[in-house]
């Protein structure tokens, strides 16, 4: 596996770790901050209903953990592309292009 695909891999996997385990009870801190007090008890209930919504399949529970995974994805992707180009752009210009 080459380096850039490792390093690729890693951040997925940071952003991974990061919707499942970090984003929820920062969504259920601002949740009680400006709602109130989760209905059905406290951030131990809410990660519990969290995780049986993501075994059920619920959209909103897959967009919380899948959403950092997806940026980064296509952020590396964005790099990959602009890099590139920029090489592109770099040999056009030693080629000796003429006008």
């Amino acid at each position: 596996m080459s380096y850039a695909l490792r390093r690729d891999a890693t951040w997925v996997g940071v952003a991974i770790a990061l919707g499942l385990l970090v984003l929820p009870p920062v969504v259920y801190a601002t949740g009680v901050k400006t709602l109130g007090p989760y209905a059905n008890g406290g951030l131990g209930a809410f990660l519990g209903d969290y995780y049986v919504s993501l075994a059920k399949l619920q959209p909103a529970a897959w967009l919380l953990a899948a959403g950092p995974p997806i940026v980064v994805i296509v952020w590396r992707s964005l790099l990959r592309l602009l890099n590139a180009i920029e090489r592109r752009g770099a040999e056009g210009e030693r080629g000796g292009a003429t006008a």
